[in-house]
């Protein structure tokens, strides 16, 4: 469903806890030539940009707290993303450990 120059966004009620820059987050876009995911709030705000990492996933720098990594294993093989290799449910997880701390879809 298309929302204010984004795309719906639906994360499950467990990220705004271990993630809170996400409890804002309601829809997505992709800008240039999809190599940039933007994360936006109910209103169209742009929030957080995912960039397009090495290793066929995106990456978000937040000041103090570090890098987030979104990947979906099923799209990471391929290299370019279109909008419907972007639609679906994918999860950002704990580097050190793998372990998924948020699912989006």
């Amino acid at each position: 469903m298309r929302r204010r120059r984004g795309f719906k966004l639906d994360l499950e009620p467990a990220c705004a806890a271990a993630l809170p820059f996400t409890k804002d987050i309601a829809a997505w876009s992709i800008k240039g030539l999809g190599d940039i995911v933007r994360l936006q709030s109910a209103g169209g705000e742009a929030g957080d940009r995912l960039h397009r990492g090495r290793e066929r996933h995106f990456e978000g720098l937040r000041t103090n707290e570090g890098v987030y990594i979104l990947q979906n294993l099923a799209a990471a093989r391929s290299l370019a993303k279109s909008m419907d290799q972007m639609i679906g449910d994918w999860s950002m997880s704990v580097r050190s450990n793998g372990q998924a701390i948020c699912g989006l879809t």
